[in-house]
């Protein structure tokens, strides 16, 4: 089973127009131990790409990608996970947000869960916001469901999702 001692994970970020998330955030994220972590600069138009390289510069695994315009038929966050999931390396795919920030080991804690599974999505801890604050009382709710009701609604969050490999490229 991969861990963050035996790195066979990329952590992928999509990241439009993230810098001044990243300043605080990418740190955090390339500690974790993956074998990869890959950001890709989607067409921003702040310093989202210089940022990312200014942090990552020096970490092993760590590369910056530039995203290209979507053909038709694809949009925004889709697109861009597309093109980090053909660069990756790993056994494991770990896609999440660039305003996500990673607690220490929280990467062995997701890959725990991910054990006998083929996709698992983290509910993360929220800060102040309104989008914040909505999915803070939607998680509150989810948390007085008993577990089969839990199993039962199949919901993934887009914030943090960790594929197998071969599950993500499913066809």
């Amino acid at each position: 089973m991969p861990t963050p001692e035996n790195p066979t994970v990329s952590i992928l970020i999509p990241a439009r127009n993230e810098a001044e998330n990243l300043k605080r955030t990418l740190p955090s994220v390339l500690r974790q131990g993956a074998l990869e972590v890959l950001v890709l600069g989607d067409l921003s138009e702040d310093e989202t790409a210089q940022v990312a390289q200014e942090i990552g510069q020096g970490y092993p695994g760590f590369r910056l990608l530039l995203g290209k315009p979507p053909p038709q038929g694809w949009v925004g966050k889709n697109w861009a996970c597309w093109q980090l999931a053909q660069e990756a390396r790993g056994e494991i795919l770990v896609f999440t947000d660039a305003d996500v920030f990673w607690e220490e080991g929280a990467l062995g804690g997701l890959i725990s869960a991910l054990e006998g599974k083929d996709v698992v999505s983290a509910l993360t801890r929220q800060e102040g916001d309104t989008a914040g604050m909505l999915v803070f009382l939607m998680n509150g709710l989810f948390s007085f469901l008993p577990h089969p009701a839990l199993e039962a609604l199949r919901f993934a969050n887009g914030q943090v999702l960790a594929f197998r490999r071969d599950a993500y490229w499913y066809k």
